[in-house]
């Protein structure tokens, strides 16, 4: 299983977090790296892309028989999109040029999930991850960025009377998630 598409579809054929397991694990060991690429910016809480539904719209020109697009080039086009250099009616043209050069497939199932932030497969950050983890060390680099609040409680059962003095908790603008 080399393809990106036949991951995405063998994972939506599946309901077993085992088998899902199982296929990431099998993609992993064919060397399917711009899968696992492809996901750590679908599900990188810290990644946007910054572009609206609208802006990825469906393939409705002829389908493509010999794609030109390669996935070099979509991360070349998501790097113009998380840093901003892109943005707008130009990042719209250039996603809308991308599309001309891609097949439907690769389109549908692969790149336009991941620009709308959800594969749409049955996984999420916390499968991937696991199973990067059980592989080994040479899998950090596609390790998912986890975001947790710690001891977050959501505060419906508290009731407050009298005075309450409240505290600002200072935020750091300058640090860069890690």
């Amino acid at each position: 299983m080399t393809n990106s598409v036949e991951i995405i579809k063998a994972l939506q054929a599946t309901n077993s977090r085992l088998d899902k397991e199982q296929i990431l694990a099998d993609a992993w060991s064919s060397g399917n790296k711009d899968f696992f690429l492809g996901a750590k910016l679908c599900y990188d809480p810290f990644t946007t892309f910054g572009v609206a539904d609208k802006m990825v719209l469906s393939k409705s020109d002829d389908i493509v028989k010999t794609p030109k697009s390669k996935f070099s080039d979509f991360i070349s086009l998501t790097d113009k999109l998380k840093n901003r250099t892109l943005t707008g009616n130009s990042a719209r043209e250039e996603i809308d040029q991308f599309i001309s050069h891609t097949s439907e497939e690769d389109w549908e199932l692969f790149y336009k999930p991941i620009l709308l932030k959800d594969l749409r497969c049955g996984i999420s950050e916390t499968t991937i991850n696991k199973v990067l983890k059980k592989l080994g060390k040479e899998t950090t680099d596609y390790i998912v960025t986890v975001f947790e609040c710690a001891l977050a409680q959501d505060g419906k059962e508290e009731v407050f009377e009298g005075k309450q003095i409240l505290q600002h908790k200072p935020t750091y603008h300058n640090r860069s998630p890690s």
